[in-house]
């Protein structure tokens, strides 16, 4: 076992996940996804969940006690702002 500390500050953290949001948004949009409701409700509400309970649980980050919650919740909170980006880009409304 070794210690891994890839964001020394949350702000560091924030970029990162604003980058890789926007990245997985874009890849969905130039991919040619649609974004529909069933596809909506996956996105917002069981992949979210998936990763929460993949990285507390099945990764075992309830061991870290508040840090790996706080990394459980952001991992859920970026599967969820990726598809939010994903439904701004593909606003009929929004100009690229």
């Amino acid at each position: 076992p070794f210690d891994h500390f890839p964001y020394p500050d949350l702000s560091s953290y924030l970029r990162k996940m604003n980058f890789y949001t926007t990245f997985q948004a874009e890849f969905w949009r130039k991919s040619g996804k649609i974004p529909g409701f069933l596809w909506g409700v996956q996105a917002f509400l069981l992949k979210p969940l998936s990763r929460f309970f993949r990285r507390y649980f099945f990764k075992r980050g309830f061991l870290d006690c508040w840090p790996g919650y706080i990394a459980a919740l952001g991992d859920a909170f970026q599967a969820a702002v990726s598809y939010a980006k994903f439904l701004e880009m593909s606003s009929p409304w929004k100009k690229f």
